[in-house]
């Protein structure tokens, strides 16, 4: 990877402003030499009373849940419009999420640049707003297969791991690194992996982010705040293994699998889909099903082996931006 690569261009960054995400694309596209222009999305905004009714009767009567989505985008708007106007011209804009941000903010966005892309990395199904926003972009990508299969106007593109950030040497050997929402069967499902685990002299170090308090297990830490992304990097720099678990609700492969690529981490994962891709090697990822893991003590005795520089160069930040913005 050069450094510089997109010395002297500028792009507007818009993106869920959710654990530390604007400030860790803002560094990584000023290491490739971009001129950075955030615009984030705001999640604090809070609706009124007879409009949270409005949602829930939307939601459980008509099946709609985009009344609270299209209202807070809304309410978001003005002070959204007023940061762009202090914005130079850009050659890009590149939207995370678009249907976190009103549609006069990116029609405006788009006055603003040469090109306009967007990526949605979570299924159109789970948040079906996002729809009415692919004809307002010059390429709009997803990383949900069957989304691309099922919408002739979605281009595929993959996660990647942030490249700015180097693989360090410093590891806790037998450390085994989970970071995810809390969820009852993902608890469950913990406590049983870090069991196996312990029992293979491996320490989990498993973090489930819950939003009401929890008592935390002793396979399984429950934190009220979560990581930064940045720190999550750092945590997991420090690791030996990191795990992997799949929402069955995406077809993809999440940004842990493309982390452990990228910082030379082994990975554990029940994610069947990850034997498809071109880095795959049974040495350095093991794929449990049905809480199987026969053959897990030969995978945590063999030795790492590197990843071709070519194939992690295509999963990079890098890679992955050179193929969004071409």
């Amino acid at each position: 990877m050069e450094h510089k690569e997109f010395e002297g261009k500028s792009i507007i960054m818009a993106v869920p402003n959710h654990f530390g995400l604007p400030e860790r694309f803002k560094e990584n596209l000023e290491f490739l030499g971009f001129k950075v222009f955030l615009l984030k999305n705001d999640e604090h905004v809070s609706i009124p009373l007879k409009d949270k009714i409005i949602h829930a009767y939307n939601k459980w009567v008509h099946k709609d849940k985009s009344y609270k989505r299209l209202l807070k985008n809304k309410m978001s708007k003005e002070k959204q419009l007023a940061l762009l106007s202090t914005f130079d011209k850009a050659d890009y804009a590149l939207f995370i999420r678009p249907d976190l941000f009103d549609y006069d903010v990116v029609n405006a966005t788009k006055e603003k640049v040469d090109k306009i892309v967007a990526y949605q990395w979570d299924g159109i199904k789970r948040y079906p707003l996002v729809k009415n926003y692919i004809a307002l972009f010059d390429k709009f990508y997803a990383f949900d297969k069957n989304d691309v299969k099922e919408n002739p106007n979605l281009h595929s593109a993959t996660n990647f791991y942030f490249d700015d950030i180097k693989p360090t040497k410093e590891v806790e050997k037998g450390t085994v690194f989970f970071l995810g929402t809390y969820m009852r069967h993902r608890l469950t499902l913990l406590q049983h992996l870090g069991a196996e685990l312990i029992s293979r002299k491996l320490i989990p170090r498993f973090f489930l982010l819950s939003k009401r308090r929890r008592r935390s297990l002793c396979e399984v830490k429950i934190i009220s705040k979560g990581f930064s992304f940045k720190q999550s990097i750092e945590l997991m720099q420090k690791s030996e293994f990191l795990l992997d678990l799949h929402n069955s609700i995406h077809n993809g492969l999440s940004f842990r699998t493309f982390e452990s690529i990228g910082y030379n981490k082994k990975l554990i994962t029940d994610n069947k889909l990850v034997r498809d891709y071109d880095f795959y090697n049974p040495n350095n990822i093991f794929v449990f099903e049905d809480n199987n893991f026969k053959g897990l003590e030969t995978f945590i005795k063999a030795p790492y082996q590197q990843v071709d520089t070519a194939i992690k160069q295509k999963y990079s930040f890098t890679g992955w931006l050179q193929k969004i913005l071409e």
